[in-house]
C-alpha cells in the first residue's frame, strides 16, 4: 500500500468498524422483522378471514396515509380472533380471504412478494458475505504486501522490478 493509504486506513479504522457495526445492527433488526413476515407468508397457520373494514390512518405531515384493514378469523384450534390483516384493500371489505397467521398475532394475505420486508434476511446474508469477503481481502493484502516490499531487487514505491543480470527493467510485474 502507498504510505498515505496506510495512514488513512489507520486513522479511519475505528470509524469504519463503527459504521460497519451500525449497518449490521440495523440490517439485523430489519431481518428479525422480515424473518417473521417471511415465516408467516411461507409457513404460517392458514385460516380464512372476513375483512370488516379498511380505513386510512390519520395522515401525518409530509407522509401519505397507510391503508389499515381489520377483520376476524377462526384459527385451526377453533378460537375466534380479530386484528389487522395485511395485504388486502378496499375491494376485499365484506369478503372472505385466505390468510396466514403470524407469530405477532396478525394475519397476512397474499404472497411473500407482497411484503417486501420479508426479503430483509437476504440483505443480512449479503451483508455478512460482503464483510467476510472484504475481511479476507484486507487480511490477504496485509500478509502479501510486506513480502513484496522486502523482496530483493524490488522498489516498493514504483512497482518496478530490477533484473540483476542485465540493463533491462520489467515494469508492471
Amino acid at each position: 500500500m502507498a504510505g498515505w493509504l496506510e495512514k488513512a486506513a489507520r486513522e479511519y479504522r475505528g470509524r469504519l468498524v463503527l459504521a460497519g457495526a451500525c449497518w449490521f445492527l440495523i440490517v439485523a433488526l430489519f431481518s428479525v422483522i422480515g424473518g417473521m413476515v417471511a415465516y408467516t407468508a411461507l409457513w404460517g397457520e392458514t385460516a380464512t378471514a372476513r375483512v370488516a373494514k379498511c380505513d386510512y390512518e390519520t395522515q401525518q405531515e409530509g407522509r401519505s396515509p397507510d391503508l389499515v384493514c381489520t377483520g376476524t378469523w377462526l384459527t385451526e384450534a377453533g378460537t375466534s380472533k380479530s386484528g389487522f390483516i395485511e395485504g388486502v384493500g378496499h375491494g376485499d371489505v365484506g369478503r372472505e380471504v385466505k390468510v396466514r397467521l403470524g407469530p405477532g398475532g396478525d394475519a397476512y394475505a397474499g404472497r411473500l412478494t407482497d411484503h417486501p420486508i420479508g426479503f430483509a434476511p437476504l440483505l443480512l446474508v449479503l451483508t455478512v458475505g460482503f464483510y467476510a469477503w472484504a475481511w479476507r481481502r484486507v487480511r490477504r493484502a496485509g500478509r502479501i504486501e510486506p513480502l513484496f516490499a522486502q523482496a530483493a531487487g524490488t522498489d516498493a514505491t514504483s512497482n518496478v522490478r530490477v533484473i540483476s543480470t542485465g540493463d533491462h527493467t520489467d515494469e508492471g510485474r
